[in-house]
């Protein structure tokens, strides 16, 4: 199973195991499943897809939104939430910055983004580009990135930030409050996580009915909520516009909810 690292979707506990919304909820099906504790791989969020292709790894555990790009070349589960982008600056706000065109319009500031992620591509359709766009590989360094004032702002996805303040305080910066969320396709963006599979791959169908089973129940709301997402993210399944279990699969790329957009990171 390949992962990223970007708390709370995936990460590393104090011991190296990997931890996270992802590989947890995936750990609660695998005993439904029959499937054992997987092999966990450690690759760069741009590479996860690539990796997949190629058979280096079977499935990404690592909190990736489903976007119609990424579904021509890997097949996705039902999303496991439903969450908007956050924007991290410096602690209280010095540049007003509530939107992503506030940036925009500023061509002295800076912002950063992680490499193959929906925010860069949001972004960059606002009209935003290098050298003022600040392209990472890790979430990690986004947050370094605006605590050495290497960017002014760092947007990714709002569990994601939200979780860096909460274990960092002040000392990470803050989130910018309110924040419109950017448009994606003319769309607002809002990202669906979910598991990704190799196109074909039948074992997708298993894993689909078995999240259908479990999203939404009071075991999977204690451990979305541990993580750090709220009731609003982790919505039942009819909520989100997910089928139940047998009714129909995101591995297919349709939805009866509201059109899928991403991320991520």
């Amino acid at each position: 199973m390949g992962y990223s690292i970007e708390p709370p979707y995936a990460y590393l506990d104090a011991s190296g195991q990997v931890q996270g919304e992802s590989p947890e909820v995936l750990r609660a099906l695998l005993g439904p499943l029959g499937w054992p504790e997987p092999v966990w791989l450690h690759l760069r969020f741009g590479q996860l897809l690539h990796e997949l292709q190629m058979g280096r790894i079977d499935l990404i555990a690592s909190g990736m939104f489903i976007t119609p790009q990424r579904q021509r070349v890997a097949a996705f589960s039902r999303p496991t939430a439903m969450v908007s982008p956050a924007l991290l600056v410096a602690p209280f706000n010095p540049q007003g910055l509530h939107r992503l065109q506030d940036i925009v319009v500023r061509r002295d500031l800076k912002l950063a983004v992680l490499s193959g992620s929906v925010e860069l591509e949001a972004a960059r359709q606002a009209g935003l580009h290098e050298p003022r766009l600040l392209v990472l590989q890790e979430a990690q360094h986004g947050l370094s990135a605006v605590q050495a004032r290497q960017a002014d702002a760092f947007m990714l996805s709002g569990p994601s930030l939200r979780w860096a303040v909460r274990l960092g305080g002040n000392s990470v910066g803050e989130l910018a409050d309110p924040f419109e969320a950017p448009l994606l396709q003319d769309q607002p963006l809002i990202g669906r996580p979910a598991y990704a599979m190799r196109l074909g791959d039948a074992r997708l169908v298993q894993l689909d009915d078995a999240l259908g089973q479990f999203l939404g129940t009071p075991a999977h709301l204690a451990l979305a909520t541990r993580y750090g997402f709220s009731y609003d993210e982790i919505m039942p399944p009819p909520a989100l516009g997910i089928p139940a279990a047998g009714a129909g699969s995101f591995a297919t790329g349709t939805t009866s909810g509201p059109a899928l957009q991403g991320r991520r990171p």
